[in-house]
């Protein structure tokens, strides 16, 4: 191609490109009556196609490659989101998008001499290794914007279209804020990649789910960018600080350095959004949002305050039926930055600034800490009627309520929100384990987790039934600490060895266990509780839901691995959560599979003379379908009888500890002890007035084959009926 032939090719490239763009940013100009009419989305991707291209005579090959793009995205649903047929702002860059990175144009090397050393954006963008699979990205369409942008946004989309480049997030922008804004708000997280993988792709997915799109990522490295940057509309902004990529492989850990300097880089990033006139909803990624928080926070309950911030309460002062902020409001209650509102006021500017300040004179602590000095030092006025703190400068700040924006205690175990009969916000996984495992699992446990399909359809499944110790008379009402203490622990040991043989037969017969239901009936924290409470809840009624880590240990059991090892070989041991079943994405018809296995009176003939079977599935009236088969089956005899069963989904089991009678494979049951001992936890904890009287801070609860014989030192002969088996 002669250097005429290139000029004259660019320049009608570009001529179409700014025509179009000119005539939909100035006119919002109606999509050719041809894709109004036609039903067909080939057709019309590949009429606009031609039409663009025919002048360049490029190869005939092109306009079916773009249409087909087109196609591959929902055709033109994809951008005409509002069903308009017009292209606003944002539907027209998501457009233009999608053209810059497909095959329309050449490649950047037939056009430029190759010893310019330039590498094509467009290049870069097709060949970059991405992250979305079926299963883990979110719904583009989904995520593609919605709403006209009013006609004052003109140049500021102008401005992030220019900036955008395929594959990459762009730079933070005051344009960029205002193309993602709705109502002069911005809903914002800063994450890495370690993160944003676990939480991030699922906190996306609830707010697209509730069609809230105003949300942006400031990314801080480069795979979270990747990822991010594939979301139709870029959903992001680079933030690596000082020019450098946070690293993706170090793990968030509380207190650590790493963990630190993040917690400050989103201050700075509310900071400079606020001050370019926006208002900010921060979110952590460990949120899960249950309505779009945006009329509540530019609504009556946070009329009076440039700041509303969430806390670390797990009780509220504030009346049944109460949804505004917390009545009990002074300045020493335990702040929780993860998630804040700041109004883009005089107030909310100062407030920040001062904030932000605070990162340089204190190093060593996180943006809490910092919070903290800057509420509790301050010499501030509290103004009951209005439920806000004034803070010299002009910021006047409010508490969130525990019971709309609950955390990891109040959502899961009081149920806050039920009692208070108020519809929440979300919640934040706080109080709860630190481990990422830990508030992974317990967002399972609550069905508040987008797992892939897969992992809801794929494995052969095993569930089970465990019979539980009565619940004492007058149980919620014991003052007695201690005894209720014990009364848990023995109520445990009495499940647990249930536990055992569940698990012991899922290994045998290498099926996924769905983690049985568990009572408690005293929480498991950090610090001594109150009446098995944490001090100040008044609501929880024993026994509760007994979720994961009250029990096991998060952490090791999902990082197990292939160790458990038998005459056969290694295998893993599996698992789902005890709410599995119940789950809205469990898809339903697998529900009929079911096959209920119940232990009969008699074992297995001892002579040998007859065969040790099942017997024939039969039909309850409650509809469930169900195999009677001998007790105290050993392995082999186990693997025999539910051998004409291997293929039912779910098999459910009743009665485990007569239905279970034992290893025959020394190797294995030597191997699964040593998991079952591993992935227990401990029950914690007693305080140091107990410890100094010789009692354990904390007790094992352990998973075994015997019943553990728990002796006390002030030993409260709490009643325990026998076992039920």
């Amino acid at each position: 191609m002669g250097a005429q032939n290139k000029i004259l090719f660019l320049g009608t490239v570009a001529f179409i490109c700014v025509s179009i763009f000119f005539l939909v940013m100035t006119n919002h100009t109606h999509l050719p009556d041809y894709l109004t009419k036609t039903s067909d989305s080939r057709s019309a991707a590949s009429s606009i196609a031609n039409e663009m291209v025919g002048s360049a005579k490029l190869d005939p090959s092109k306009p079916a490659m773009f249409a087909s793009r087109v196609i591959e995205h929902g055709a033109f649903n994809k951008y005409d989101r509002d069903n308009d047929h017009q292209l606003n702002e944002k539907e027209f860059h998501s457009f233009l998008v999608d053209l810059a990175a497909s095959r329309l144009l050449p490649e950047r090397g037939q056009i430029f001499p190759k010893s310019s050393g330039a590498t094509s954006q467009q290049q870069i963008a097709r060949n970059s290794t991405s992250t979305e699979s079926t299963e883990t990205q979110v719904s583009k369409e989904a995520d593609a914007s919605s709403g006209t942008v009013s006609v004052n946004k003109t140049a500021d989309m102008n401005s992030v279209v220019a900036s955008t480049t395929p594959g990459l997030c762009p730079e933070l922008s005051k344009e960029l804020i205002q193309s993602f804004s709705h109502q002069g708000t911005i809903m914002l997280t800063v994450c890495d990649w370690r993160i944003f993988e676990t939480f991030g792709i699922n906190w996306m997915k609830h707010l697209n789910g509730l069609g809230v799109k105003y949300y942006i990522v400031g990314a801080t490295d480069k795979k979270t960018a990747d990822f991010l940057s594939g979301q139709g509309n870029h959903p992001c902004f680079k933030f690596f600080e000082e020019g450098v990529e946070a690293s993706s492989q170090k793990e968030y850990k509380y207190g650590d350095d790493h963990y630190r300097a993040a917690t400050w880089r989103k201050v700075t990033v509310v900071e400079k959004i606020v001050d370019w006139g926006f208002n900010v909803i921060h979110s952590d990624v460990d949120v899960v949002w249950f309505r779009d928080p945006l009329p509540y926070f530019l609504g009556e309950p946070c009329k009076e305050v440039d700041v509303a911030t969430s806390t670390d309460l797990i009780s509220t002062s504030n009346p049944k039926g109460d949804e505004g902020l917390e009545v009990a409001i002074h300045q020493h209650v335990n702040l929780n930055t993860g998630i804040y509102f700041v109004k883009a006021s005089e107030g909310g500017r100062h407030f920040m600034k001062q904030w932000a300040d605070l990162r340089v004179q204190m190093k060593g602590i996180n943006d809490q800490v910092g919070l903290y000095k800057y509420i509790r030092e301050a010499p501030i006025k509290i103004d009951h009627p209005l439920r806000r703190m004034n803070i010299p400068g002009g910021a006047r700040v409010g508490l969130l309520s525990v019971s709309v924006l609950l955390n990891g205690y109040s959502y899961f175990i009081p149920r806050l929100h039920e009692a208070q009969n108020v519809k929440p916000l979300g919640i934040h996984m706080t109080w709860l384990p630190l481990s990422r495992e830990g508030k992974f699992h317990r967002m399972r446990d609550g069905m508040l987790y987008h797992d892939a399909p897969s992992y809801y359809k794929e494995p052969m499944f095993l569930a089970a039934d465990l019979d539980f110790p009565p619940t004492p008379e007058g149980y919620n009402e014991w003052m007695d600490t201690e005894a209720m203490i014990q009364y848990h622990l023995r109520a445990m040991d009495k499940q647990l060895i249930q536990v055992y043989r569940v698990m012991a037969i899922a290994t045998m017969l290498n099926r996924t266990l769905i983690l049985p239901n568990m009572q408690c009936f005293c929480y498991k924290n950090w610090f001594m509780m109150d009446q098995c409470r944490i001090p100040g809840d008044k609501v929880t009624v024993f026994p509760m839901e007994c979720h994961l880590d009250q029990w096991l240990r998060p952490k090791v059991l999902y990082n197990y691995g292939s160790q458990i090892v038998g005459q056969d070989g290694a295998q893993a041991f599996t698992f789902r959560e005890h709410t599995f079943l119940d789950n809205p994405r469990f898809p339903g018809e697998l529900r009929k599979e079911e096959l209920t296995v119940v232990p009969g009176e008699e074992p297995c003939p001892a002579d040998g003379q007859k065969t040790c079977s099942a017997q024939p599935v039969t039909t309850n009236d409650r509809g469930q379908r169900v195999v009677l088969v001998p007790k105290s089956l050993r392995q082999k005899q186990l693997l025999s009888v539910l051998q004409p069963h291997r293929d039912v989904k779910i098999l459910r089991i009743q009665k485990p500890m007569r239905l279970f009678g034992g290893f025959e494979d020394i190797k294995l049951k030597e191997s699964f002890e040593i998991f079952a001992d591993k992935v227990s936890s401990n029950w914690c904890c007693r305080d140091k007035p107990f410890i100094a009287k010789g009692m354990k801070e904390k007790e094992k609860l352990a998973i075994t084959e015997s019943l553990t014989n728990r002796v006390f030192l002030d030993d409260k002969k709490t009643p325990m009926a026998d076992p039920p088996w």
